[in-house]
């Protein structure tokens, strides 16, 4: 029979000789893994261990990525702001949202002119001094027409469910452009304002206007009666009341186009020109008294000169 015991057995490829003992003034001074080691036949260290331990070497952090990630971060909340602030008011941000500035629905598509347009004033007026070449006037309990060139301004008060229009003397007109700028009372909801053409006595009217609230409408008066043409039409390019808003209207004879702030917002077509005065007018729907304010009005004939 075999018996085994336990034996400190050499490491492979070691010689058959007992291990060397080391000498006791250095066994003192090694550690208890170094004794462990000397104790199975091993050398106290192994060959490839290193004197000292290796480190990665010291990165130091940039002082410009904890400045980029601030910026990115500003960046991210300025941008989130703005987009909530333009869905809140559209048509001041429509460059940020992308929204077109032409408000729907458009009538008809303007056809492009085969000449170059050119745009020669006729008369203007910005109501700076005593004389205006819009007539003034009042009715009690319906309007008034006042000038006040002390403010530049024109200034027309319409009661409640009333109409009031200023022309001017001229209705020899074919194709013009005819401009102002006006600024409705904010205290009546219901007011409104814009620029009336194509007027002639016991024949009608067309008219353009924006209201309190930042709509547009057209309406044309004929033998019939007066016709809404478009109804009253949420526009993100229209300032309600009191800001002030731009208002042009370009009659090309076959056509009405109809502006604001410099956006299209209607093509009427129309069929040919009847001629008739232009001028500016105001009314209000709702039971307080409306006041509209015109600071300014151009008329431009347009004229077309061929291509060279």
């Amino acid at each position: 029979m075999s018996a085994t015991r336990a034996v400190n057995s050499p490491r492979a490829g070691a010689p058959d000789s007992p291990p060397t003992i080391p000498d006791p003034s250095a066994q003192e001074t090694l550690d208890e893994q170094a004794r462990k080691r000397v104790a199975v036949g091993l050398s106290p260290r192994r060959p490839t261990a290193k004197a000292a331990p290796q480190r990665p070497p010291d990165v130091k952090p940039s002082p410009v990525a904890p400045v980029l990630l601030v910026l990115a971060l500003a960046a991210v909340v300025v941008v989130t702001a703005l987009l909530v602030w333009a869905s809140l008011e559209p048509g001041r941000f429509a460059w940020l949202t992308g929204r077109t500035t032409l408000a729907e629905p458009v009538a008809a598509e303007a056809p492009a002119d085969p000449a170059t347009l050119r745009y020669v004033l006729r008369l203007g007026d910005d109501f700076s001094s005593p004389q205006s070449v819009l007539r003034q006037g009042s009715l009690a309990g319906e309007w008034q027409i006042e000038l006040l060139p002390e403010q530049s301004v024109l200034r027309m008060a319409v009661w409640p469910n009333r109409l009031a229009f200023s022309l001017l003397a001229a209705d020899d007109l074919v194709t013009y452009r005819l401009q102002t700028s006006v600024a409705l009372d904010s205290a009546a909801t219901e007011g409104y304002a814009g620029l009336m053409v194509r007027y002639r006595a016991q024949q009608g009217f067309v008219f353009f206007a924006v209201d309190s609230r930042g709509q547009y409408s057209v309406q044309a008066d004929g033998r019939d009666g007066l016709s809404v043409i478009q109804p009253w039409t949420p526009a993100p390019v229209l300032h309600p009341a009191p800001s002030t808003n731009l208002l042009t209207v370009e009659d090309r004879g076959d056509r009405i186009e109809f502006y604001a702030n410099q956006s299209l917002l209607y093509v009427y077509p129309t069929g040919s020109n009847p001629g008739g005065f232009v001028g500016v007018a105001a009314g209000t729907n709702g039971p307080e008294v409306a006041e509209a304010r015109f600071d300014w009005l151009q008329l431009y004939d347009i004229v077309a000169s061929p291509l060279p």
